[in-house]
């Protein structure tokens, strides 16, 4: 019968004897040019706060609370506009404050 690593009959056999001989040093690995591998680098500017973190310039994130209706008829305006739930938002709000703006200066 032939010996095969790690099918003994006696399963604690290999306590007490010594490791069996590794490679000291792993082979050297040539270094890759022009290959880009990993996430994008993240956007790199200084902020004011961490909600800011990883956004562009003049972004921030936010969190409010609305019912859940109305949240779910922005998601379902969003997806038959083919469009981001962050994108509805930043429009409606620039039409409210717009309208809002509009009827203060009459």
């Amino acid at each position: 019968m032939s010996k095969q690593k790690g099918l003994s009959r006696d399963p604690l056999d290999w306590i007490g004897k010594a490791p069996e001989e590794q490679p000291k040093e792993l082979p050297a690995v040539p270094p890759t040019r022009g290959v880009v591998v990993g996430r994008p680098a993240t956007i790199k500017r200084e902020y004011e706060k961490s909600s800011q973190e990883g956004l562009p310039e003049n972004w921030t994130r936010a969190t409010f609370i609305l019912r859940e209706d109305l949240l779910a008829e922005l998601k379902s305006y969003a997806y038959n506009k083919k469009s981001s739930l962050k994108e509805i938002i930043n429009e409606a709000i620039e039409l409210y404050l717009g309208a809002v703006n509009k009827g203060a200066k009459n």
